[in-house]
């Protein structure tokens, strides 16, 4: 099985005020990004909650149709409803209810404090104060202010995961940040038998072609269009995988995430600084450490 790499960062959140707009919040939260690892009391209370989407307090966003589409499609985990969200702060108070929200996040350690956009699952808090709440698990989208048209298609992959990964972990004896990711590199999938599936606008220069890619990738791929990709994740596709790449200017960070199509299994995560000579895509090396 190929390796799964993780960063230990703390990451900062931002707090959001609904009505009134974003504010930082000097708050630290000890993580490996979204490698939360949530006790199993934590994860008795999702399964017995019901989880509120939390829409965008926007009149016209991408977020609310096509996530609330993606719920009802691909969340089996919890009942769900929707939620605008001047009402998030009184729905989190209850201890007894799970949310699905976006946040902008910044990673303490990136002195350019860029902002990356995450979906949170996380647990109500009697404050109702969502730098307060207890988090699940939480995955990065993309830098904030991306088009959301960019990543609103992999909506059902990040769903997938979110419960691939409580299930994970929910599994595990005593889990730990090592013992998660044990389960996920000895994992015995065999490359051969799945198709990766990336846009050639993800990809640095050399691997746009075929001869390019299969060069340093010597198993079954494919060029894939957004479309594609989207209707991969719908009819979850078997043996299909996908690359959920978050793009970052320069001296910023590159995340790279590679999960399978059908069931969110997450196979391959990394991530690069960028620079004038390293791009904000897919790297040989990926493919490099993919492969071994």
């Amino acid at each position: 099985m190929k390796k799964i790499l993780f960063i230990s960062r703390q990451i900062k959140r931002f707090t959001i005020l609904f009505a009134i707009g974003l504010i930082i919040t000097n708050i630290n939260l000890s993580a490996q990004d979204f490698m939360t690892v949530p006790s199993a009391s934590k994860i008795q209370r999702l399964k017995k909650s019901k989880t509120y989407l939390v829409l965008e307090n926007q009149l016209i966003s991408e977020f609310n149709i096509e996530m609330k589409a993606a719920m009802q499609q691909h969340w089996y985990m919890t009942d769900f409803e929707v939620i605008s969200a001047p009402d998030f702060r009184e729905f989190a108070k209850n201890k007894t209810n799970s949310f699905i929200y976006l946040n902008p996040v910044v990673l303490e350690k990136d002195k350019t404090e860029t902002a990356y956009l995450y979906c949170f699952l996380s647990l109500g808090h009697p404050s109702g104060k969502p730098h307060q709440l207890s988090d699940l698990i939480s995955i990065p989208l993309a830098i904030k202010g991306t088009e959301a048209e960019n990543y609103s298609y992999k909506y059902g992959l990040i769903l997938k995961f979110m419960q691939n990964y409580i299930e994970t972990v929910d599994k595990l004896s005593n889990p730990t940040s090592k013992s998660i990711l044990d389960y996920f590199t000895s994992q015995n999938i065999n490359l051969q038998d799945y198709e990766l599936w990336v846009k050639t606008d993800e990809v640095e220069a050399s691997l746009r072609t075929k001869a390019g890619f299969s060069s340093f990738y010597p198993y079954p791929f494919k060029f894939a269009d957004e479309n594609e990709i989207r209707t991969a994740i719908t009819e979850n596709r078997k043996n299909t995988l996908v690359l959920h790449l978050i793009k970052a200017g320069e001296n910023r960070y590159c995340l790279k995430l590679i999960a399978d199509a059908s069931n969110g299994n997450l196979l391959y995560y990394d991530y690069h600084k960028t620079s004038k000579k390293t791009a904000s895509l897919l790297l040989e090396k990926d493919l490099k450490n993919l492969s071994k």
